[in-house]
């Protein structure tokens, strides 16, 4: 994944410098002593010295992401932001041209606050989930420069620095089926309550009562319209997603009449058991 940041970030400053027929090569060596004295022309260098989680960019939301398909549910973890710290040296022979080369370096990220799209494919950005994002010349976390040269051992060169800021996500979604109904159950204890031989209690009579959560969709509607769905025989609350999919709370087993109501007033009763044989309702609104 790296190696792509380094590839989209070459193309990037090809096209924006920009640099033709290879008068300036741009690499991503280590730029220690023995590397730069073989340098045989104009080099723009992007030395990677640091990779590390980005804590700010840390989502606020759920620690996992649902997203309801056809026949159940994809459930993936949120992606790690992480920051890939560059220092982008330029090597010529004179310093003016190094200084130029610098300039336009700065310039091309200063344009560019984020990675263009068609110089990624959706591996950096989580399938375009998140920019990939680029800050120029911002020290969040100053390092020494001396300290840098000196364990590379060679000497001290202007620099600008360059933090890109990817996704990424090393888990692939769950496909997990779709939940179509829950069931709730509670009963009351009548009648005497006497030790039975086992050292338990024996009670005279006891009675239930069960109500079901149910799951459905409505097909054959205009979803980018809002539609409407009720219980004809009793007020129950009935929650209708964008989708088309609705929930039926707190309803006892039996056989009802789900009523759709479309934007435009259309209504179309449909019977309806509970619970469904299928496990999902469907419905197909005309």
């Amino acid at each position: 994944m790296i190696d792509e940041l380094d590839e989209a970030l070459r193309e990037l400053l090809v096209r924006e410098i920009p640099i033709s027929g290879g008068d300036v090569e741009i690499s991503f060596d280590q730029p220690r002593r023995e590397w730069s004295s073989r340098l045989s022309r104009p080099t723009i260098n992007l030395f990677m010295h640091d990779v590390r989680e980005n804590n700010k960019l840390r989502t606020q939301q759920p620690f996992f992401d649902t997203v309801i398909t056809g026949d159940g549910a994809s459930v993936s973890r949120n992606s790690f932001r992480i920051d890939v710290h560059y220092m982008i040296t330029a090597w010529t022979t004179d310093p003016a041209d190094e200084h130029r080369l610098l300039s336009r370096v700065l310039m091309a990220f200063l344009r560019h606050m984020e990675l263009p799209d068609d110089l990624d494919d959706g591996t950096l950005s989580n399938d375009g989930q998140f920019a990939v994002l680029l800050k120029v010349s911002q020290y969040e976390n100053v390092i020494n420069p001396r300290e840098m040269w000196a364990a590379l051992d060679n000497e001290m060169r202007p620099s600008v620095d360059l933090i890109a800021t990817i996704s990424i996500n090393p888990f692939e979604p769950l496909l997990v089926p779709l939940v179509t109904e829950t069931q709730f159950g509670f009963g009351q204890v009548t009648g005497s309550q006497n030790r039975d031989q086992d050292g338990g209690y024996a009670v005279g009579t006891f009675s239930t009562s069960t109500y079901h959560t149910v799951a459905g969709v409505v097909r054959g509607v205009n979803l980018d319209e809002r539609i409407a769905v009720e219980i004809l025989e009793i007020a129950v609350p009935v929650t209708v997603y964008s989708n088309g999919s609705f929930v039926i709370e707190r309803v006892r087993e039996g056989d009802y009449t789900l009523v759709v109501w479309t934007a435009e007033g259309e209504r179309s009763e449909h019977p309806i058991s509970v619970p469904s044989d299928d496990g999902l309702i469907e419905v197909f609104a005309s």
